[in-house]
């Protein structure tokens, strides 16, 4: 296996894993825990979408808006979470994914509080985490979506470092921010 195709089966592997900053400024605080699983709605679809800002929204819609200009083929979503998880790559360059969660604060899941940076973007609170699943070249943010829910932006890029992987997940969230229920 070629070292191209052994680091595009990771980039993949990363982006099938979202669970998914242009102002960093304090790490995180807190320790890593578990989260579990919001609770099943019993209430009817209308009042479950009330409390889902996300019920009219789609992640792959959202990736390829804010991917459009980027020669990227369309969206796919991911086999793990198809409806609230979107990816999309480019050979040999790498990716992008966005999965929308309901009920998860975007400070939650961090794993590691030393490898996260709080900030913003575009005035919208976000974490910004290198290497959260160890990839060298990953990089996650998560933004914060009223009520009690986020959306994560994960950038993997091939053949580049984690610092380019952040910078370039933070031009791509500033991309999807404006996209999201504020």
């Amino acid at each position: 296996m070629t070292r191209s195709t052994s680091r595009r089966r990771t980039v993949l592997a990363s982006l099938a894993t979202l669970s998914l900053l242009t102002a960093c400024s304090s790490p995180v605080g807190g320790n890593p825990s578990a989260i579990s699983s919001p609770p099943a709605s019993s209430s009817s679809t209308s009042s479950s979408a009330g409390s889902d800002p996300f019920a009219s929204l789609s992640p792959c819609t959202l990736l390829d808006q804010a991917l459009k200009d980027e020669g990227y083929p369309a969206a796919a979503p991911n086999s793990g979470d198809p409806r609230h998880a979107c990816e999309v790559s480019k050979p040999v360059y790498g990716g992008v994914g966005l999965q929308l969660q309901a009920g998860r604060n975007y400070k939650e899941n961090i794993g590691d509080p030393s490898k996260g940076r709080t900030g913003d973007v575009n005035g919208r609170p976000a974490v910004q985490v290198k290497e959260r699943l160890g990839s060298k070249g990953d990089c996650e943010i998560f933004l914060d979506v009223s009520p009690n829910s986020r959306a994560i932006v994960l950038a993997s890029l091939v053949n580049r470092n984690t610092d380019e992987a952040c910078i370039y997940a933070g031009q791509e969230a500033t991309k999807i921010e404006p996209l999201l229920p504020k």
